[in-house]
């Protein structure tokens, strides 16, 4: 009796489960739309336009950070509107903007940091460096060309905007109809696919981990800021390891040390906070509840 209820129950089911899928997926794809509708025609203006202009375009073909930094600040402000119209809520609040506590806020930043050299580090292996450049051109527009006042710009505004694009926005809403791992995964794909790094395989791994490195960041402590606090801490010590020549110079020794101390830092760092993070007090933030459930 029971079985034959259950097999009646589960067609009943199937539409539910469909109707969210497709919900996720359509709002994935409206705030893909929006991002590519803010961006291309903002690189179209800056570099077509812009920098073929006689007396400005020098600084605007120089200058392509500034670009991000305005392009996320238009789309902070477009997002924040339209998830008022469309949602009837507050975007910083949906993202799950939320106070950590200052135990978790320590480790974080130790994992950052960590991070920070561990990838410096590796990076500067004479492998890597000799037959995969993607890494070195990516670091070379970001953090190498900019002025110091064009980076700070980018490494605030852009951490904060990154983190709720992905994250708060794409993240949040594969998670209504989608499993975890799917989730993960197909997160991973948009972020790589979305900033052009699919062409270099280490680049691509590099970016696959750290999306999933913040993502569990997040799901972990329940708020936006742990990773928006990495992301800012651990690109600003990458910028400040490249500006003053340090692990420049490989030394095999050296490097394999510096590397094994970092990485176990690191796994340090991620056991003590998912310890943390499994306490009662994690699970207290009602937002997270609403839009991030498990």
């Amino acid at each position: 009796m029971n079985n034959h209820m259950e097999a009646e129950a589960t067609p009943r089911d199937m539409p539910s489960a469909f109707k969210k899928i497709l919900r996720s997926v359509s709002w994935t794809a409206v705030h893909s739309i929006i991002y590519f509708g803010v961006l291309i025609p903002l690189i179209m203006l800056w570099y077509k336009v812009m920098g073929n202009h006689d007396q400005y375009g020098e600084w605007f073909n120089n200058n392509g950070i500034v670009m991000i930094v305005v392009n996320d600040i238009i789309q902070i402000t477009l997002f924040y509107g339209f998830i008022r119209i469309a949602k009837k809520e507050n975007l910083f609040k949906r993202c799950n903007f939320v106070r950590i506590e200052p135990t978790k806020i320590y480790l974080i930043i130790a994992l950052s940091l960590a991070a920070a050299v561990f990838t410096h580090t590796l990076f500067a292996l004479p492998y890597l460096k000799s037959n995969f450049g993607g890494y070195e051109s990516v670091m070379a527009f970001l953090v190498d060309t900019p002025s110091g006042w064009s980076f700070l710009l980018f490494l605030l505004i852009g951490s904060f905007y990154k983190e709720i694009f992905f994250r708060g926005l794409l993240f949040n809403e594969l998670r209504r109809g989608l499993y975890l791992p799917v989730c993960y995964l197909l997160l991973c794909v948009i972020y790589t696919y979305y900033f052009e790094l699919m062409r270099d395989v280490p680049l691509m791994l590099y970016a696959a981990v750290g999306t999933c490195l913040f993502t569990t960041l997040y799901l972990w402590t329940r708020s936006m800021y742990s990773a928006v606090i990495m992301q800012v801490l651990s690109t600003g010590g990458i910028y400040v390891l490249r500006h003053n020549a340090m692990i420049e110079q490989y030394h095999n020794g050296y490097h394999n040390a510096l590397l094994v101390f970092t990485f176990s830092i690191i796994i340090f760092c991620l056991f003590k906070l998912r310890a943390l993070c499994q306490t009662p007090s994690a699970y207290e933030h009602e937002d997270f509840k609403k839009y991030a459930k498990q």
